[in-house]
């Protein structure tokens, strides 16, 4: 605590009072050398840590071997071709009418108000997105029908919808990417 926030912050506040504790009627910079020369000592004190930390961290194999890896997958990010994600339900799935039913379902039961617009999730439920990955349609219609206890403690109550309703909104949840 004393190392990382109260040290620290003493020497900020002195560095940033320095001017007012400096008094003089001089301002030019070589005029007023115990103000500048402990800007200048702090500046290069930062500058010394930062290049001990990053030698000490390329001699460390643990980090070296992360930060390679971080390099390369950077390099790999960079090389790609930029192709925006498409979250929801993309354009060739919207014409599935049991698709587009079941998005109604979804917004006229109030499954949007929590999971957010197209399942994209917000902080008082998950997102939907990949759900249909993860979930076959029968544990679909299982968790939609009895919800588990932690999806009822968070506000989740069993949807009750006749079957084919049930199948709309399970092959829009499988829609969504």
């Amino acid at each position: 605590m004393m190392g990382i926030l109260l040290i620290p912050g003493i020497l900020g506040a002195l560095l940033v009072g320095l001017p007012f504790f400096d008094r003089s009627l001089e301002r030019r910079p070589w005029k007023r050398p115990i103000s500048v020369g402990l800007f200048t000592v702090v500046l290069l004190g930062l500058g010394l840590l930062g290049f001990i930390s990053h030698r000490e961290d390329t001699r460390n194999p643990g980090v070296a071997e992360q930060l390679k890896i971080q390099r390369e997958d950077t390099e790999k990010f960079m090389a790609a071709k930029f192709e925006p994600e498409v979250s929801g339900i993309a354009a060739a799935q919207i014409q599935d009418p049991a698709a587009v039913h079941g998005k109604e379902i979804f917004e006229g039961q109030g499954c949007n108000a929590c999971h957010g617009d197209a399942g994209v999730g917000t902080a008082a439920a998950p997102k939907l997105t990949g759900v249909g990955q993860k979930y076959d349609g029968a544990k679909l219609e299982s968790l939609l029908r009895h919800p588990t206890a932690k999806m009822m403690t968070g506000g989740m109550s069993p949807v009750i919808v006749n079957d084919d309703e049930l199948k709309s909104l399970i092959t829009y949840l499988n829609s969504l990417k």
